[in-house]
């Protein structure tokens, strides 16, 4: 037997936030947000071997969590998937706002679309193909949502680890191991 150390497999972590940030206008503490979103998406990276991000591209945290991925791409040598909605996700946004989705989508290695039109069901699909492919989640949630809630008792099961970013603190916590 060698003296090599044995190598952890790559793997997947999820960028979630929540839908109504506010039309994705600057959120009340964002600055604190970034910093702790930057520094527990290091942690996962070095210590869980996280070398593929997964972002569904909508406005505010998600769109941040992108960005920083891209910020941190060639240091560590990262992937970063857009999974969105529908081809109609952007649809009503300002033209500021397509301009930086289109900009982080150009940018992404991957994209996804998990339907072709928008329906109430959009966001649960991309949720679910969200969670799917994520070994690891990070959320950011804006307001419950029974949609995101739904996901997030199937990542736990599942044995997936998930991380919670408090929208008023910045704290991060670690979700229960068991439900």
């Amino acid at each position: 037997m060698t003296g090599r150390k044995r190598q952890e497999p790559k793997r997947t972590c999820a960028i979630i936030g929540g839908l109504t940030e506010n039309g994705g206008a600057v959120m009340a503490n964002e600055e604190n947000l970034i910093y702790s979103l930057r520094q527990l998406m290091e942690r996962v990276i070095t210590e869980m071997n996280c070398r593929t991000f997964i972002s569904g591209m909508n406005k505010g945290i998600e769109q941040h969590g992108a960005e920083l991925v891209l910020k941190l791409k060639e240091q560590y040598n990262l992937t970063l998937w857009g999974i969105i909605s529908s081809e109609e996700q952007w649809i009503e946004w300002t033209g500021k706002e397509r301009d930086r989705f289109f900009r982080l989508m150009e940018m992404a290695d991957y994209e996804f679309r998990t339907s072709n039109k928008k329906s109430d069901k959009s966001r649960a699909s991309q949720l679910k193909v969200i969670e799917e492919e994520a070994d690891v989640l990070i959320i950011i949630p804006s307001a419950p949502s029974d949609e995101l809630n739904e996901i997030l008792i199937g990542a736990v099961k599942k044995g997936k680890k998930v991380y919670q970013i408090n929208r008023e603190t910045a704290e991060i916590s670690s979700f229960l191991e068991l439900i």
